[in-house]
């Protein structure tokens, strides 16, 4: 005989356990990193291209991750267009009416659209501002880094409508890049309109520091080696009697000729899936929820190479400690708000198997389906609890850390190398580099670590410069698109 009770059943515990699986996006993304770490970036489009885009809820990290593909690859325009469109859906999450402040972060919602973490966020516009000083517009650079804070203003004051605070009120790096590009500005123009973008510089650059001190300081990142003396000799060159450097002597003269190198080094940590249980002896209470952990990477710092000189580049910012801060900050404040979904659910069991013990109870056709339904109910949010994991989606092809060294040099073509290093100083790998120079200027050069052993292709960076880079992948399935679900 037909049991229809027992499909129900069957039935239900199956659509449960389909629902709350939500790795498979993960684990693709994890093999994709593979290709990144070792710096093949042809491969990694290629694999973005397969699996990007696939669902609405993926759209802004696979978005971001194929501009970051993108840039690594030199390929600055390709890689802003892509930015653009993560900032365009940005704006999109966060203009919603968002009330839940769990969803408007998409903690421990891997079933909804993944919004980033807020250092993700403002990294949307600061590779898009590294981007624009890699082609030499200092100008959108400027606009991109200035939108960071900007955007970072809205966020924390959502978090205050949902009673959560925050320490990362403020992005330093973000001032810290706003500095580098009117200072970069300022060096191309003369008179009034030189002293004007300088001014700004030395704001940025002010606040910049203050933000190190203040917001850095609460999530152990580092005051960049040479900002104090970078604040010092832009007021020296603005020359403001209500602001002058601490020597109290004015510089003269056209700006350095510099080449600016940028280094991201590393790999960002990832989020791992933990969980929370209680148990009164029958049912559970069960929260999930994400940790970052390290990722391990062979590279651990980098230097340039150049003249017979070695310039070790020094640490501007650690997105890792900013990322592994912030989330635990986030946890200690969201945990009664996860605790209390999960209490949810407990009710749901309790109820359930009141419902199946009364079935049981009261025996006949209708206490059998009683009984039935509170099992099917009790079993269903058993099996969604073991399987249930809090959301592990991140952009994952971020560097660890931020690193920078400014050279001065003469006018003119540079052929030099930067290298990759590990732990104990030793070279793992080495990209050679081109760039061009003009007299009182700054070439910005921005490159990307790589675990994989030897020499990579020279790139080639400033005005003049016939920009190489590798060619696109093979066509092998569209570009991310937010309609595809």
């Amino acid at each position: 005989m037909f049991n229809f009770k027992g499909m129900i059943l069957v039935t239900v515990l199956v659509a449960v356990a389909a629902g709350t699986g939500c790795t498979t996006h993960s684990e693709l993304r994890k093999e994709f990193m593979v290709d990144v770490v070792n710096g093949d970036y042809s491969a990694a489009e290629a694999k973005l291209l397969e699996m990007g885009g696939k669902k609405e809820i993926d759209f802004f990290v696979d978005t971001c991750d194929m501009a970051m593909v993108l840039s690594r690859a030199g390929r600055f325009q390709e890689a802003n267009d892509y930015l653009q469109k993560a900032d365009d859906k940005i704006k999109e999450y966060f203009t919603e009416n968002v009330s839940d402040v769990l969803a408007a972060i998409g903690w421990n919602e891997s079933t909804a659209k993944y919004k980033g973490e807020e250092f993700e966020r403002n990294m949307v516009d600061l590779l898009h501002a590294m981007n624009f000083l890699s082609m030499g517009d200092y100008e959108a650079a400027r606009i991109e880094a200035q939108q960071a804070n900007t955007k970072l203003a809205d966020f924390v004051e959502l978090l205050r409508r949902n009673n959560v605070t925050t320490g990362f009120v403020s992005d330093p790096f973000a001032y810290f890049m706003t500095g580098l590009a009117f200072e970069a500005a300022a060096a191309k123009e003369g008179g009034e309109q030189r002293f004007n973008l300088l001014d700004q510089a030395r704001l940025a650059y002010t606040k910049a520091l203050q933000d190190y001190q203040g917001v850095g300081g609460r999530y152990g990142v580092e005051i960049p080696a040479g900002l104090p003396a970078d604040v010092e000799r832009i007021k020296a060159e603005v020359c403001n009697p209500q602001d002058m450097p601490a020597s109290g002597t004015c510089k003269e003269g056209p700006s350095a000729t510099e080449i600016i190198v940028v280094t991201g080094v590393g790999q960002i940590p990832h989020k791992e899936s933990l969980k929370w249980i209680q148990s009164d002896g029958q049912d559970n209470i069960v929260v999930t929820y994400p940790e970052f952990f390290p990722s391990p990477t062979a590279v651990e710092g980098a230097k340039v190479v150049m003249g017979g000189t070695d310039y070790v580049t020094s640490t501007v910012y650690d997105m890792g400690k900013v990322a592994v801060e912030v989330n635990k900050e986030r946890l200690d404040q969201l945990k009664d708000k996860a605790i209390a979904r999960a209490m949810a659910k407990y009710v749901a069991k309790k109820a359930a198997r009141a419902a199946m013990n009364a079935g049981n109870n009261y025996g006949g056709s209708g206490g059998g389906w009683a009984a039935l339904i509170g099992g099917i109910v009790s079993a269903s949010i058993q099996i969604a609890e073991a399987v249930e994991k809090a959301d592990t989606r991140s952009w994952m092809s971020l560097p660890n850390r931020y690193t920078m060294a400014r050279i001065p040099v003469e006018p003119g073509i540079h052929k030099f190398n930067v290298d990759f290093t590990n732990a104990g100083g030793m070279t793992v790998s080495t990209i050679p580099v081109e760039a061009n120079v003009e007299p009182n200027s700054k070439t910005f050069v921005v490159l990307y670590s790589m675990d994989r052993p030897g020499v990579a292709m020279t790139r080639k960076f400033g005005p003049g410069m016939e920009v190489e880079v590798p060619p696109p992948a093979a066509a092998q399935g569209e570009a991310p698109a937010e309609t595809q679900m």
